[in-house]
């Protein structure tokens, strides 16, 4: 079974459990993005490499590449553990995730990693949403070992025209309080002690159509393979990528 079906169903294994949907995690193009990112980062560190998932969410990229065969460690300010940590814990029985409750901007030390430094940090979808950006990054570049690398998925554009279409509808309602320009996150990433080793564009079109009726979503989505390719066309395409719903960036620690 592909990895983006296998996320796929653990997401409607929860809904038929739970009563409640994993928007982002219910249609192929939803999930494809995070399986692509899982391998890119695959492709970048050792096979045995300690990865801290901060800023976790549902648990579904700690589930990932724990099951690529990394040493996965799962943070999150949630009490209770991920649906997905758990379902990973639970099937496969000789491994397992650890899940810390914790606000890496509440107290430097860390307590409960016990000093331990990791290989990988990754983040996806968490640096627009910290109250401290500034502080936010200086303490992610403690926790990494010299060389560390630190991923960061879904950080909002400043131009996205999905973004400038939200801001319509919602008002004052901001979802993404934070959004930078491709150029302005290199400088921030190199100013708290990154080098910035690759980025680029992620999405063209919205991966769902959350708050839209079922019946134009079901359409929608029945369109995820056409749209997919069409995505990493035009993220592709210079000026037309500038619009792009967010950025990618792999980073290294400065030494």
């Amino acid at each position: 079974m592909s990895m983006t079906r296998e996320l796929i169903e653990i997401a409607n294994r929860h809904e038929s459990e739970t009563g409640n949907k994993l928007v982002h995690l219910n249609s192929m193009m939803g999930v494809n993005r995070y399986v692509k990112d899982a391998l890119a980062i695959k492709k970048t560190i050792a096979p045995d490499a300690r990865v801290l998932d901060l800023g976790s969410g549902y648990g579904h990229m700690s589930y990932l590449l724990s099951r690529m065969g990394f040493k996965v460690v799962s943070m999150d300010i949630l009490p209770e553990s991920p649906y997905f940590v758990n379902y990973y814990n639970k099937k496969y029985t000789g491994e397992h995730i650890d899940y810390y409750c914790y606000n890496i901007l509440e107290n430097e030390k860390y307590p409960v990693l016990s000093n331990r430094q990791f290989d990988a940090i990754l983040i996806s979808g968490v640096l627009e949403h910290v109250t401290d950006f500034s502080l936010f990054l200086t303490r992610l570049k403690s926790l990494l070992k010299k060389n560390g690398e630190l991923f960061i998925f879904r950080f909002p554009n400043r131009y996205s025209w999905i973004e400038k279409i939200n801001d319509v509808l919602l008002g004052e309602t901001i979802i993404h309080p934070l959004r930078f320009s491709l150029k302005e996150i290199h400088f921030m990433l190199r100013w708290h002690g990154f080098r910035v080793t690759e980025c680029g564009y992620e999405q063209i079109f919205p991966v769902n159509f959350a708050g839209w009726p079922n019946a134009l979503s079901y359409l929608y989505h029945r369109l995820d393979l056409l749209l997919m390719a069409v995505n990493r066309m035009m993220c592709r395409i210079p000026v037309l990528n500038k619009v792009s719903t967010s950025f990618w960036l792999s980073c290294k620690k400065s030494v």
